[in-house]
This record gives structure tokens, C-alpha cells and sequence, in this order.
């Protein structure tokens, strides 16, 4: 019904309908979503709604976890981090003896049972492998994006820590004649790992949604960053009687729905088509409402901007952090 992720939203049932004014205070909570006598509220965003709730006189009839599953309270013991990852074998052991320094093992043991983890740490401080390190702690297909200049170089840091055979995904041309295809890595057994650079994911998109991936990993997340998902597109006034509007409204709404995009109308009347834009951010937008877990790493989450934030949140937490302008606002 609601393409949420489940573990990033509670859901609170209210016993009468929130009035207007309560209802848009509520949205203006980035991620909140009023259905009704339903709220979907994300989990950074419950202390706000239970204020506002509160401030309304606002009747509680129930509430709970979508999925039954809430966010992680706490990191994981160390220890059982390293039991997961050993229980496998697919990690190399020098690995898990000795190898990873104490804020690598704190990063894991903050993200594991976590589905949407952010890793701000330097550049050469040891992220690659606890991303890596990350996607393997629970079964599953992994989906890397990164530069097209490291994608060489990340492969090869997972045969430097694992036993997996990864895949670099090069462009068709580049292939040398008999060399595997994605679809036949893809159909092998056991665990499969792809790595895409950002600038191919867009060309790429519907091959790889094809596909069914458990965890995707974002390394240098910064170039996710923006916020621009749809593209808006003026309607002009609706001319005639009243069956040629509602025959002109019914034309514009299935030309939006061909394009995967909605009709929306202003306080003042105006009308427009809202479509889908397929630049990288919304690509990698894409691929993470298709995933269950996403990692982002990056030395620079904030170059210049705090907005730059958005998009990057977005892609970790989808739909939790609500639209870029609520979320800016």
C-alpha cells in the first residue's frame, strides 16, 4: 500500500482525525505522513510528534512498529559482530585477527542491524573495509557505487578481505570476447557483489533493478547529494464545458502516470505535471528504495552547504527525511 521502508516508521493510530491545523502542524515534521486517523512517523521524528500530539489533546488508540521491527537501540557487542562475520567464512582471516583498528570495530558494532547507516570518516581511514565488512553481515546480493576510477580499485580490496569474487560492471564496449556478462555473474550461486560507478548508474538502472539486492553500499555518498527528484511542468488553464475538463483532466493524469509522475494543484488553482528526473542522485534514489540495508561513505558529507544533506539522508533512510523542502523548511 505504502512503499515505506518498515523499520524506519512507526505507525500511531489516532481515535478521531486530527483537525486541519493539527494536521499540517504534524507534516511539517520531516517524514511524517497524516492517512487519515494514521501516522506514519519516522524514527527521529517521534519526540516531536508526541509534543505535538500532546499540545492537540490528541487521543492515542495505538501505535507500533511497521513490521513489528524497531530501529536498533544500541551498538552490538563486538564480539558477536566478529561471530557473525566469521560464522560464514567468507571474510580472510588476518582480518578479524588483529587487523581492524577500534573505530572500524565501533563502526560495525553501531551498524549492524541498522538499515541505514552513515560512515563520515576520512579519506584513507579504512572505510572501504567496513563497508565491505558491513554488507556481510547478513546474507544476500551487495550493489557497490562508486567513482568510475575506483571501481578497479574496490574490487580488489574485496579479494584483499573476503573470498567473494566480485564484479566490476565496464561498459559493453570495453568487454573482451568471452568475458562474463552481469546476467551470468549474476546467476551463479552464492554470494554475489556488483560495483557500479555513479557515473554509469543511470545507464544502467533497469539492468541492475532486475536484480534482487539485499544491501547496497554508496561510497562517496556527497555525489548522491542532490536534491532534485522531480521535474515540474506548468499545465496551461482548462478550456470548455465540464466534460471536456474532465476528459482533458483524465488525459493529463494517465500522459503523468506514463511517466511515472502525478498531477498536483496550488492553493491558487494552478495546475502541473510532476515527472520524474533520471540524473545520478535519482537513479541511486531508486536503487535504494529497492534495497533492504544502505551504507553511505564519505570524507565530505558537507562541502559547502548543510542542504547537501538531504539527498545523502534520503538515500540511507528513504522517504524518512520527507521531501527536500520540508525537510530545508
Amino acid at each position: 500500500m505504502r512503499k515505506i521502508p518498515q523499520t524506519l516508521h512507526a505507525v500511531v493510530r489516532l481515535t478521531d482525525t486530527p483537525l486541519p491545523q493539527v494536521k499540517d502542524l504534524l507534516v511539517q515534521i520531516p517524514g511524517v505522513r497524516v492517512y487519515g486517523r494514521e501516522v506514519l512517523v519516522p524514527h527521529h521524528g517521534l519526540d516531536l510528534v508526541q509534543s505535538a500530539m500532546e499540545s492537540a489533546q490528541l487521543a492515542l488508540a495505538s501505535a507500533g512498529w511497521a513490521g513489528g521491527r524497531a530501529p536498533s537501540a544500541a551498538p552490538t557487542a563486538w564480539n558477536q559482530v566478529e561471530q557473525v562475520l566469521r560464522e560464514e567464512e567468507e571474510v580472510r582471516s588476518f582480518v578479524l585477527d588483529g587487523f581492524l583498528t577500534e573505530y572500524q570495530k565501533d563502526a560495525l558494532c553501531f551498524s549492524h542491524g541498522v538499515d541505514g547507516v552513515h560512515l563520515w570518516h576520512p579519506t584513507g581511514s579504512g572505510k572501504t573495509l567496513s563497508g565491505i565488512l558491513w554488507s556481510l553481515m547478513v546474507p544476500g546480493n551487495v550493489l557497490v557505487v562508486t567513482r568510475a576510477a575506483s571501481r578497479l580499485q574496490y574490487g580488489r580490496e574485496i579479494e584483499r578481505y573476503t573470498h567473494v569474487r566480485p564484479y566490476v560492471l565496464r561498459p559493453s564496449s570495453s568487454l573482451k570476447k568471452g568475458a562474463q556478462t552481469l546476467s551470468e555473474y549474476m546467476s551463479q550461486s552464492g554470494r554475489r557483489i556488483v560495483v557500479v560507478g555513479w557515473e554509469a548508474l543511470t545507464h544502467n538502472l533497469d539492468d541492475l533493478l532486475s536484480y534482487t539486492w539485499t544491501s547496497a553500499i554508496y561510497d562517496e555518498s556527497h555525489r548522491g547529494k542532490s536534491s532534485k527528484r522531480w521535474q515540474r511542468i506548468p499545465l496551461a488553464e482548462l478550456d470548455g464545458d465540464s466534460d471536456q475538463r474532465a476528459a482533458r483532466i483524465q488525459e493529463q493524469e494517465t500522459q503523468a502516470r506514463s511517466r511515472g509522475g502525478f498531477i498536483t494543484a496550488d492553493d491558487d488553482g494552478s495546475r502541473a505535471m510532476m515527472v520524474p528526473v533520471l540524473n545520478t542522485a535519482a537513479a541511486a534514489a531508486k536503487v535504494a528504495r529497492n534495497v533492504r540495508r544502505r551504507l553511505l561513505t564519505t570524507a565530505t558529507p558537507v562541502k559547502d552547504r548543510v542542504r547537501d544533506l538531504w539527498g545523502q539522508l534520503d538515500l540511507g533512510e528513504p522517504d524518512a527525511w520527507g521531501s527536500a523542502t520540508v525537510w530545508m523548511d
